[in-house]
């Protein structure tokens, strides 16, 4: 067992180690008292160092002539009042577990007045280690290559480290910083280098590490290259981090958590792998006049009370700035307008009225707080971590503006209401194009989106009209449930005639109540159309065409699925979990598998009574598959026109007015959809007069009304079309 660990463990047996360390290696450890000059009680005349390992047990000057290499601790210092002068000599270690090259540990006393300059120390487990010592100097030191820490601090005050370097701290193990300090205060740090400490992998490693300590600082010195994070602060106060280059570190420039009374002035963070500057979970943190360029996020704040931000300069991120919160508290800080990113202001509103945001603002981001009666309109927003955040906001309308690769293009969350976003396009968005959180009576008409993992996204909201949007190539792992738009725990939400195609799992994933879907296409997605789950449910007029595998997966009761078009689906039109006492008329399914029952599906109803015209009849579904051998296509006709035998898919889901090929039912949107890509488009007008004009006049055609089929046709679907 070294002299080290055991003095970590009892410093009150400090000496009594000292005394068995030189009774048993006599020649190999000595006291400094040995190597004084004959003038030595002078404080003025050093004592020579010569000979390692040593004990330095009484005040006094040192100055060390040997370069040297130790098995277990170099130097051992057990007396305040010393000053050690390396004089340029290096002492070298073995890469153990347990070495340090000095050691400094106070036990029922703390040690106090310790300055240490012009040294070497490599390849121990910790280069220097302090315990309990208060009022040191460290002047013109290097630390190198040593495996845990290149400085370690526990319990400390007063210190002054400065004009110094430690680099390439590492170990397998734990990663490595190059200065660590623990339950401290006032560290003052100047004109030192921190470079290459840490392994990459370990995220707990890096160039400095400062937890629970009071009054950190560090000037003018460059933390850089280091494998790890380059500054990491936790739980402490009163930091300052000025006039530093931090750059080039494999994880984030700067974190921050947990922290009070931060300042971070003046300082160049650029190019580190992660973060520039992370702050969660702080109070009052000041950032001020900083160069935060070329991260994955230059600056991220969580979680954070009352922030002053000003003066910073933010380039070439992929996401510039990206502030998160849990609780709208955590939004009320002060943010002028002199931050830039990428050139371009942030405008932070707090209890603003009545403003108006355009295109001679140009801003690159609009965070708005408690705000009400805003119009924000024809704008860009790119590479943020929202290019729009509204906060309990009200009677704000948003449009004409686009949102492109942030991380979410537009935020709207807690307790914002009369919200209107409207002829937005928001694409390449690394999470959503918009969210909407505890939002209420909202409005999202000719929305635009694709390429995200999802469109929109909506939880915990009420009260809201969709219309006319088209959310397409949502993309990204099955697992993850990519959709064109997903609702989670919401109410009253009305969707219609909008687009939901392209997506990597399904157009529409919803759990809302009273949900109303009408209108709209769900077209081409690569697993399903819709999960629908929750109820009660409108579902009608829908195509759900051409997903890879499912037209609709639903789970939900008391629920109305009517009119729909659910066909040329991969494997299953319609799959039923666990649903009951839902309503299913007027549906045209053709697909290879048209239903499938999962769980528990009873009470549901297939038909209502044979009502209708001539040529167009309500009663049940038509039940079609794709080589038209379904049972609607080949079932044997009753007098009335439906089949004469019920359509039986188990004992407790029976179409008991199943329909048939000679009267087939199909909606507004099935008829008019003539190319069958599940929207409608001018493309169908152009179908429809090719059909005209070879002669075709089935009466399924006459959108006239008046009971021929012509051109006037022709006509009325294009006005059709056009006003939807």
């Amino acid at each position: 067992m070294g002299l080290t660990s055991i003095s970590l463990k009892n410093h009150v047996i400090l000496f009594v180690i000292i005394g068995f360390i030189i009774l048993v290696f006599p020649g190999n450890f000595v006291i400094a008292d040995n190597y004084q000059h004959e003038k030595a009680e002078e404080i003025d005349s050093p004592f020579i160092i010569s000979t390692l390992p040593v004990i330095i047990d009484k005040p006094g000057n040192y100055m060390l002539n040997i370069s040297d290499d130790a098995e277990s601790v170099s130097i051992v210092i057990t007396s305040s009042d010393v000053r050690l002068d390396g004089m340029g000599n290096t002492i070298g270690g073995n890469y153990s577990t347990g070495t340090t090259g000095i050691n400094i540990s106070g036990t029922t006393t703390d040690i106090h007045n310790i300055s240490i300059k012009n040294i070497t120390l490599q390849a121990f487990d910790i280069g220097i280690q302090y315990e309990r010592v208060s009022d040191c100097v460290i002047e013109d030191i290097i630390l190198s290559s040593n495996l845990r820490a290149g400085i370690q601090l526990n319990n400390c005050s007063s210190f002054f480290i400065f004009n110094s370097e430690i680099k390439n701290t590492n170990n397998d193990i734990t990663g490595g910083y190059g200065l660590s300090i623990t339950d401290s205060q006032d560290m003052k740090f100047q004109n030192v280098r921190v470079h290459g400490n840490g392994k990459s992998g370990k995220s707990n490693s890096g160039g400095i590490f400062v937890t629970k300590t009071h009054g950190f600082s560090i000037i003018d010195s460059d933390i850089q290259s280091n494998p790890g994070t380059g500054i990491r602060i936790m739980d402490s106060d009163n930091t300052t981090i000025k006039d530093n280059t931090i750059s080039i570190n494999s994880g984030s420039g700067v974190s921050i958590s947990n922290s009070d009374n931060l300042v971070i002035y003046g300082c160049v963070l650029e190019k580190n792998k992660g973060t520039g500057l992370d702050i969660s979970s702080s109070v009052h943190p000041s950032v001020i006049n900083n160069q935060i360029n070329y991260h994955t996020i230059g600056l991220s704040v969580s979680n954070s009370k009352d922030m002053f931000l000003s003066g910073n300069s933010l380039n070439n991120n992929r996401i510039g700035f990206d502030i998160s919160a849990s609780d709208i508290e955590y939004l009320i800080h002060s943010i002028d307008q002199t931050n830039l990113i990428n050139s371009r202001k942030i405008i932070y509103l707090t209890n603003e009225k009545n403003r108006k945001i355009g295109l001679s603002d140009n801003p690159a981001m609009i965070i708005a707080v408690n705000s009400s009666n805003l119009t924000i309109s024809d704008l860009i927003f790119s590479k943020n971590g929202a290019g729009i955040i509204l906060a309990a906001c009200d009677n704000t309308n948003v449009r004409d503006s686009y949102f492109m690769d942030n991380g979410i293009g537009i935020k709207v969350d807690f307790g914002s209401e009369k919200i209107q976003l409207s002829q937005l396009h928001a694409e390449g968005n690394l999470v959503c194009g918009y969210y909407l959180s505890e939002t209420g009576k909202f409005s999202l008409k000719s929305l635009y989106g694709q390429e995200s993992p999802i469109g929109v996204y909506i939880k915990n909201s009420h009260d809201g009209i969709i219309e006319k949007i088209s959310m397409s190539q949502m993309t990204g792992a099955k697992s993850r449930l990519p959709s064109g738009m997903t609702i989670c725990n919401s109410s009253d939400i009305h969707i219609e005639k909008s687009l939901f195609t392209g997506c990597t799992y399904a157009g529409l994933i919803s759990d809302t109540k009273n949900l109303v879907l009408s209108n709209n296409s769900f077209l081409k997605n690569d697993y399903t159309g819709s999960v629908l789950i929750n109820g009660p449910a409108e579902i009608r007029d829908n195509a759900f065409v051409q997903n890879a595998d499912t037209g609709v997966i639903i789970q939900a009761n008391e629920s109305k699925i009517m009119s729909n078009s659910v066909k040329n689906n991969g494997k299953k039109g319609l799959v039923l979990i666990n649903s009951q006492s839902n309503y299913f008329v007027n549906n045209f399914f053709q697909n290879v598998e048209n239903v499938i029952f999962t769980s528990n599906n009873q009470g549901n109803t297939w038909n209502n009574s044979i009502i209708g015209s001539p040529d167009i009849k309500i009663g049940g579904n038509y039940w079609g598959d794709p080589r038209n051998q379904g049972y609607s296509d080949i079932c044997s006709v009753d007098s009335t026109g439906f089949c004469d035998n019920a359509y039986i898919m188990n004992t407790h889901n029976i179409d008991y007015h199943p329909l048939s090929a000679e009267y087939s039912v199909l909606s507004v949107l099935q008829t008019s959809d003539l190319n069958q890509n599940g929207r409608l488009e001018l493309q169908d007008v152009v179908v429809l007069m090719n059909i005209i004009s070879s002669g075709k006049h089935d009466i399924v055609y006459d959108f006239s009304g008046d009971g021929r089929v012509n051109l006037n046709d022709v006509v009325a679907l294009f006005q059709y079309i056009s006003n939807q």
